[in-house]
């Protein structure tokens, strides 16, 4: 199962990318508060490494004290947080963005981790994950190419305008999930 370690490396990366963010421009204490959720939010999804209780992979999973994976839930909601107050602060906009692509990324595959936890077998488990991870991957890669996009390319609307792109966009969203419910 690849998706501990990637889940690890993506919650990490995301915690460096706040703390050298607010610490590189003046906000050491932000930088500090940070470092310390990030530590936090990977101290609770790192797997036990304790050879004398033998815990593996999915007895871990399963023995996790809290429950489904809210922390997981929470760690977004504080990262994506972090990241409107830096753009509070003036910090550059696509550290936001990378900060929230990477926080939801971080979510995801904790909650893929309880997922493969009730697969019958190895086998199983990896007809779901690596699926999931493309669609991961595409799904972070394209974000991040038209958020990065929205960044770059200035282009004045009214309000009126920004409303209905924002409406034609959620009925866009709505379609978009129910064709893949249908499957």
């Amino acid at each position: 199962m690849i998706t501990t370690p990637v889940r690890l490396a993506v919650i990490g990366l995301m915690t460096l990318l706040m703390v050298a963010g607010f610490g590189l421009t003046g906000f050491a204490w932000l930088a500090i508060v940070s470092a310390i959720l990030g530590l936090g939010w990977l101290a609770a999804e790192a797997p036990l490494r304790t050879s004398s209780q033998g815990l593996d992979q999915e007895s871990w999973l399963r023995r996790r004290p809290y429950g489904d994976g809210w922390i997981a839930g929470l760690g977004l909601s504080v990262f994506c947080g972090l990241a409107a107050v830096s753009v509070w602060l003036g910090l550059p906009s696509w550290l936001a963005l990378a900060v929230v692509g990477l926080a939801l990324a971080g979510w995801d595959l904790a909650r893929l981790a309880h997922r493969l936890v009730e697969a019958p077998d190895a086998a199983a488990a990896g007809r779901i994950e690596r699926p999931h991870l493309a669609r991961l991957g595409l799904a972070l890669g394209g974000g991040l190419l038209l958020g990065g996009t929205a960044l770059a390319v200035r282009i004045p609307l009214d309000f009126g305008m920004a409303l209905g792109l924002g409406g034609t966009g959620l009925v866009a969203l709505s379609l978009a999930a129910r064709e893949i419910r249908r499957g």
